[in-house]
């Protein structure tokens, strides 16, 4: 079958969770016999592992200060998606409902040409406060409205967790919710052990963009928060984006800890997997995740994370470390939630790699293009 994936971003020209998801799930797909086509705003015209990629916008796209999305960027994504679509000869469409205007293009490729099977990915679903706060009152609502309208679009609807299937269907306008389905999940289903799984590990590691959302600061301020009551490892900020300079500020103001707190932007996988693998924790106080692909990563590697209890929160979904959930985000609380991390790692390194290997088979990619390809007829 002719597959055409729909995502802005390439990995690892990006570095976010979604563009690590589309790089396995394209690749498993075209591991299985399939064509696939990896329609993409990111500059990448080239066959990987497969997978064919074209670039379809003239310039790559980014984040804009702050870390928010170019409106002309999307429209221009949501433009060029719908020509290249009119144009396919495709079988599939598979779209990531980032950004959302991109879903729209898929709607109307459906009712031109009812034969294609469309499939819509959600990780989250913004509510209308976020949407207002993310891009003001105006902005906000008409983003909030389109999103409403994407939701009701794709033969089906897809998420990985049981909140977003849960506001899947509270929002679905048409009355056949059935469309709407539970994946698998996104873990990678090969699992083994790190080589070494008993040696007290030091250091603490965030691993994500630097951005506002993902609170790099609030993280900077309760490690500092654990090196005044006797922590005496490193602390690692892996990732980049625009909050970059804040961060190192920050950092200047301790002067005296400045040697313990080190930022590396946009590393490579090796030196990630690394500081991973010599961490007893991952520091994760993202206040929206949509699944937890960086959280999931580091329970491979035996490394639990320490989450925030926000409402858009789904990695707490996962259960990988309940115990190590802050359900008030002060660096206060975070702090003695680091310290109950140190004292108690080798507990809970063991609970998180029973954790990964039943998420391997229960979880797993390859579980979740199993039942793609039974959906859509395609094995």
């Amino acid at each position: 079958m002719k597959f055409y994936f729909l995502c802005e971003a390439v990995f690892p020209e990006d570095k976010g969770g979604v563009e690590r998801w589309f790089k396995k799930i394209t690749m498993e797909i075209a591991q299985r016999g399939h064509h696939v086509t990896y329609l993409n705003a990111s500059g990448v015209n080239e066959v990987r592992d497969g997978v064919t990629y074209r670039s379809i916008t003239k310039e790559s796209w980014y984040y804009l200060p702050g870390g928010v999305r170019s409106k002309r960027q999307a429209l221009s994504f949501a433009w060029k998606s719908l020509v290249a679509l009119l144009r396919s000869d495709a079988d599939v469409v598979y779209a990531t409902s980032v950004p959302i205007l991109s879903v729209l293009p898929v709607g109307v490729l459906k009712l031109l040409r009812r034969r294609t099977k469309t499939i819509i990915e959600w990780f989250e679903i913004w509510p209308l406060k976020y949407w207002i706060e993310y891009s003001g009152l105006v902005s906000g609502i008409l983003g909030w409205l389109v999103q409403l309208v994407a939701l009701q679009i794709g033969t089906f609807r897809v998420a990985y967790t049981g909140r977003a299937v849960k506001q899947l269907s509270s929002v679905s306008l048409l009355s056949n919710r059935t469309n709407v389905l539970h994946l698998p999940g996104l873990c990678e289903p090969s699992f083994s052990s790190p080589p070494d799984t008993t040696t007290l590990r030091n250091d603490v590691v965030f691993l994500g963009r630097f951005v506002d959302e993902k609170q790099p600061l609030l993280a900077i301020d309760s490690v500092i928060e654990f090196i005044n009551i006797g922590w005496q490892g490193n602390f690692w900020l892996l990732g980049k984006g625009p909050a970059i300079d804040l961060m190192k500020a920050k950092i200047d103001t301790f002067s005296g800890f400045a040697h313990q707190i080190h930022v590396i932007e946009n590393p490579p996988d090796d030196v990630v997997r690394g500081h991973i693998l010599e961490s007893f924790v991952l520091l994760h106080p993202s206040k929206r995740e949509g699944y937890g692909l960086a959280s999931v990563e580091a329970a491979y590697c035996g490394t639990p994370s320490i989450l925030l209890d926000y409402p858009n929160n789904a990695t707490i979904d996962l259960g990988i470390s309940p115990s190590l959930v802050v359900f008030d985000g002060n660096q206060e609380k975070i702090a003695k939630k680091l310290k109950f991390a140190f004292e108690n790692q080798a507990q809970l390194r063991s609970e998180t790699l029973d954790w990964a290997a039943k998420a391997s088979h229960a979880h797993s990619s390859s579980a979740t293009v199993d039942y793609l390809e039974e959906i859509i007829g395609g094995k």
